[in-house]
């Protein structure tokens, strides 16, 4: 068998969310994309990405990410997460944190410093009330306040924590 094709399918990402009307649009192409993808599939055909192209570049991106990582957490360059005054103390946040980052403590939750942050986003996408934000920092503006917030339709808060 042989690699004849590859394709890049553009979903909603889970990190500073996009507005619902983005989130609708970046799906409906999505499902188009799909679509078109089966058919070649279906027919055997030839297809290579005309949007990206695998080269050295990537290669290199890919092989360099992890050290890139390190040298952040080194440098402290990391999302700081913090709970506003929406927070319901629900605990959502620290049952859905993969890594146990997150603790509640007098009622609120805290993010321990000493804990690696899986960088997954689910304290912050999962949250119902919007409550978890990230804070702006010299190298970052999230702007969290007025972002939106994505989780895939079919996974829930429950899912989430069922895996820890």
């Amino acid at each position: 068998m042989r690699l004849d094709s590859y394709f890049n399918v553009n979903i909603p990402t889970n990190y500073l969310s996009p507005s619902k009307k983005e989130i609708s649009i970046q799906k409906k192409k999505a499902k188009d994309k799909i679509n078109s993808i089966i058919k070649i599939i279906i027919n055997r055909e030839k297809y290579e990405e005309k949007e990206i192209k695998h080269s050295s570049f990537i290669s290199i991106i890919f092989r360099i990410y992890p050290l890139l990582m390190r040298l952040v957490n080194l440098a402290g360059l990391k999302h700081k997460f913090y709970s506003n005054s929406k927070c319901n103390e629900c605990k959502t946040c620290e049952k859905v944190c993969p890594s146990g980052r997150i603790k509640i403590v007098s009622e609120k939750p805290i993010w321990l410093e000493k804990v690696k942050c899986y960088m997954c986003y689910a304290c912050f996408n999962f949250y119902p009330i919007q409550a978890v934000q990230m804070k702006n920092t010299w190298y970052m503006k999230p702007n969290s306040e007025k972002c939106g917030r994505y989780s895939h339709p079919f996974a829930t808060a429950s899912d989430i924590a069922d895996q820890k």
